[in-house]
């Protein structure tokens, strides 16, 4: 029988209802989404660094080509002045008389105002790369790059091989100085190896032993990348004055020429006047002692001569006095020439001319005296004189020495021609109008090696090449 309204929503009483399972679907799409979304993860990390990587190895590759190399070592080295830096690469070292600084102010006075630019040339068969480097249309340094990897599956590492600077080195300099001073080049003493010339007047055979030798002695330096700086020092240390021949590039020392005391000028011109008297028979022994020393050379060669017979002159005098080439050697040493004219008056009306010169050597005496010991005729000025002499055998020098050009031949080194030649002796280089060598012969050596000095032969340093025919 029908008992109330049915309510479908009601659930019977005693029975339990069941509930819905889990569904497969919901769990396999959280599933899926996490394994998507952590390979999209994965794909942009590694993508990410992949890139990065990738460029980093683009920009290795980009540095290790040799045009960016290149340009980099042009810029670091050449372009950016630091002529510092480029000294170091190119290992250079100090020479004696030039140092780092040298090379950056001659870099700097080299490229004032002017542009470098630097193009690859050729090497041949190496594998190396090779650029020159220009200053305008003139090449002054070039520079190589060498691959430095260890295997052919690495990227090419191209770094800075040889660093070459074509310098001109071609500065020179002389220094004469008088004998017993000491030049010096950028503050370096110069030593008697870089003598070329000594010119010793003959005084010197005149001297008392111990005395200093007089006359000039010339030094040179070449190979200078520029011009340096140029002194000279007596021998206490006190500096020497000197003067410089732009187109010679020379210096001298500025010797100064004392005045003579009149009283010594008189002195000297006495001496010289009361030895012709004494020629003349006009004064004796005793007139010659007062100025000449008594067994001294001067003095026996004077009274040793024969006077002879002397016309007698009703009258006579001395005319064109002068006392010249005054030279003071120490405190107690000079010597000075003496020319004078004797005019001796005749009773028949005719007058005798005697030019006399006669340089006199004076020291003075522990009296404090001053006395004549040599008088001679000789030109004591003139000079004596030494020059080096360089012999070079096939581009090597083989001898350098100091030789007297007053001497009738010198000694030249022994050299062995190449086979199919002879040996004809030494000469000179020159070029002909086409820019040909041609050789000068100036020694033709026998075969002990000694060879007669010509005649005319420059007092001058010079160089002389083995010919061969």
């Amino acid at each position: 029988m029908y008992q109330g309204k049915f309510d479908r929503n009601q659930k019977p009483e005693g029975r339990p209802v069941p509930k819905k399972a889990a569904t497969g679907p919901r769990l396999g799409t959280l599933v899926f989404y996490t394994l998507f979304f952590f390979c999209i993860l994965v794909f942009y990390i590694v993508t990410y660094f992949g890139l990065r990587w990738f460029q980093g190895w683009l920009t290795q590759y980009e540095l290790a080509q040799p045009t960016t190399k290149s340009q980099s070592v042009f810029a670091s080295l050449f372009a950016s002045g630091d002529w510092g830096s480029l000294y170091d690469a190119a290992g250079f070292q100090d020479t004696l008389y030039e140092s780092k600084d040298t090379f950056v102010s001659y870099m700097q006075a080299l490229t004032a105002g002017e542009q470098l630019t630097f193009a690859e040339t050729s090497t041949g068969l190496s594998e190396d790369k090779k650029y020159l480097v220009n200053l305008g249309q003139e090449r002054i340094a070039s520079f190589t790059l060498v691959n430095q990897a260890d295997s052919q599956t690495e990227i090419l590492d191209w770094q800075l091989g040889e660093v070459e600077l074509l310098l001109d080195r071609g500065e020179l300099v002389r220094v004469t100085v008088p004998n017993g001073c000491t030049p010096s080049i950028n503050a370096v003493p110069l030593d008697d190896g870089s003598i070329v010339k000594i010119s010793t007047p003959k005084a010197v055979n005149y001297l008392p032993e111990g005395t200093k030798m007089p006359g000039m002695t010339t030094y040179e330096v070449t190979g200078l990348l520029s011009a340096p700086q140029v002194t000279a020092t007596d021998e206490t240390g006190r500096e020497v004055a000197l003067s410089y021949d732009e187109t010679a590039k020379a210096y001298t020392a500025s010797v100064s020429q004392q005045p003579m005391d009149s009283e010594l000028e008189q002195l000297a011109l006495d001496a010289v006047e009361t030895y012709a008297l004494y020629m003349l028979k006009k004064a004796g022994a005793g007139d010659l002692a007062q100025y000449f020393l008594k067994g001294s050379d001067a003095y026996r060669a004077i009274t040793d001569t024969e006077r002879g017979f002397v016309q007698e002159a009703q009258s006579f005098e001395f005319v064109e006095e002068s006392v010249t080439e005054y030279t003071v050697y120490t405190d107690n040493l000079f010597s000075a020439r003496v020319s004078v004219t004797l005019n001796e008056y005749r009773s028949s009306g005719t007058v005798k001319e005697s030019p006399i010169s006669q340089t006199l050597f004076f020291e003075k005496q522990s009296s404090g005296k001053w006395m004549c010991y040599v008088m001679t005729a000789v030109d004591t000025t003139e000079a004596a004189v030494q020059v080096r002499i360089r012999f070079v055998d096939q581009d090597k020098e083989v001898a350098s020495d100091l030789y007297d050009l007053s001497q009738s031949g010198i000694s030249c080194p022994v050299v062995t021609p190449p086979e199919g030649k002879t040996f004809q002796g030494w000469g000179t280089e020159s070029q002909d109008e086409q820019g040909n060598t041609e050789m000068n012969l100036i020694l033709e050596p026998d075969e002990t090696g000694f060879a007669s000095i010509p005649d005319g032969l420059s007092e001058e340093p010079i160089t002389l090449y083995s010919v061969f025919q």
